[in-house]
């Protein structure tokens, strides 16, 4: 999330450099000092509590930031989670966290902000991965599926997302 590691080190890089910045966040006292910091070295920044696993709750992010800065430019979908334990043996519900966060948390990322950020016309959308996913250590059992699809070439990538836009906004009435 944003109230610590990469994603708090990416929005204070983003704000030192002009951009107003939302963080989200699971935890509310963590990204409340992290809103907190960034405010004390005079940089526009909001926190917003956000399940990345829930579609809505990623939904009223994306109204918040809007809300809050009147556009979105940027999305770095970092939120990440891994489980350790045998990945056939332990449980189910360490399988369903990982997949919750790493892989749907990036979908819900780029469901709830491409509609507003195709209508710009400059947007990014980032999709932060660990090292993990390329070679992930046997003992972390629910890694490599969640996050290898992450790692197809950038632009396969960017021709997806912009086939995608072009179908959902330039489609003739």
């Amino acid at each position: 999330g944003g109230a610590s590691g990469i994603g708090f080190a990416m929005g204070r890089h983003f704000a030192e450099h002009g951009m107003s910045v939302v963080l989200a966040d699971i935890q509310p006292g963590p990204l409340d000092e992290a809103v907190a910091k960034l405010r004390a070295d005079g940089l526009a920044a909001a926190g917003c509590i956000t399940d990345v696993t829930k579609l809505d709750s990623v939904e009223h992010l994306a109204d918040e930031t809007i809300r809050a800065f009147g556009a979105v430019h940027v999305v770095c979908n970092n939120a990440g989670v891994m489980a350790a334990g045998d990945a056939w043996f332990g449980p189910l519900t360490s399988w369903e966290w990982v997949m919750g966060v790493n892989f749907w948390g990036v979908v819900h990322g780029i469901r709830a902000f491409l509609p507003a950020m195709a209508m710009q016309p400059i947007s990014i959308v980032r999709c932060v991965q660990g090292s993990l996913a390329l070679r992930p250590p046997m003992f972390l059992m629910s890694c490599s599926p969640d996050m290898a699809w992450m790692t197809e070439p950038e632009p396969r990538k960017r021709r997806a997302l912009k086939k995608a836009w072009v179908m959902r906004w330039n489609t003739p009435a």
